[in-house]
C-alpha cells in the first residue's frame, strides 16, 4: 500500500484489488484505460476539512518566489491520471494552486469560469476528441495573456504553437517544469 498525504489532512493510498478500479481526487473522476487499469484501487480519505486547492496566506507565501500572498493558478490537463497527480503535487509544492482536467473537453469548460488562470500546462494526446493544441488556441483566443506549456512526447508541430508558448518534450523531471512555470510566471510579471 502507498499513502500520499493530501493538503487537507487527509490521505491518498492505493492497495491491490485484483478487479478494475476508479481514481479518486479533489478533480480527478475520470477512469484510468490501458494495461494497468486494474488491480489497484485508490482511496481518498478526507482530512480535517480545510480546502486543498486553498492554503493559507502564510503558505502559499511561503512557496511563492516573491513572497506574494496570492496563489498563481495553473491549469494542468493531462489524461493520463498518474502523471497528472505527480505533475500537480510537484505544482502545489512549488506554489501553484492546480486545476485540473483530463480531457480537452474538460479544460474547455473552464474558460466559461470568471476565475485566475496564470498559466495552461497540456499534453497534446488526449483522451476525446480535443487535442492540446485545441485547448491552448482555445485559451490563447480567450485570454491572450495565459502562457502555455506543451509537455508531451510528442513532436512539436511549429504552426500549431501558440504565441507565448514553450515546448518540453516527455519524459522530464517535475522540477524543470516547475522551475520553468516560476520562471514564465517571474516574466510577466516584469512587465
Amino acid at each position: 500500500m502507498h499513502d500520499h498525504k493530501q493538503p487537507d489532512g487527509g490521505s491518498l493510498w492505493i492497495e491491490p484489488t485484483g478487479t478494475p478500479w476508479v481514481p479518486r481526487r479533489e478533480s480527478c473522476a475520470d477512469r484510468c484505460m490501458g494495461d494497468d487499469s486494474h488491480d489497484r484501487r485508490i482511496f481518498h480519505a478526507p482530512g480535517n476539512g480545510l480546502e486543498s486547492e486553498s492554503p493559507g496566506p502564510e503558505s502559499a507565501s511561503e512557496r511563492q518566489p516573491d513572497g506574494n500572498t496570492e496563489r498563481r493558478v495553473v491549469v494542468l490537463v493531462e489524461d493520463e491520471w498518474m502523471v497528472r497527480l505527480d505533475m500537480a503535487d510537484a505544482l502545489d509544492a512549488g506554489g501553484w494552486l492546480v486545476v485540473e482536467a483530463s480531457s480537452g473537453e474538460e479544460a474547455l469548460t473552464l474558460l466559461d469560469q470568471e476565475r485566475q488562470i496564470d498559466l495552461l500546462i497540456t499534453d497534446i494526446r488526449l483522451a476525446g476528441l480535443i487535442t492540446g493544441w485545441d485547448v491552448a488556441e482555445a485559451f490563447h483566443v480567450a485570454r491572450p495573456e495565459i502562457r502555455v506549456i506543451y509537455v508531451t512526447a510528442n513532436p512539436a508541430i511549429e504552426a500549431r504553437l501558440v504565441p507565448r508558448s514553450v515546448f518540453l518534450t516527455k519524459p522530464l523531471r517535475n522540477e524543470e517544469m516547475v522551475a520553468l512555470s516560476d520562471r514564465l510566471w517571474r516574466e510577466d510579471q516584469l512587465k
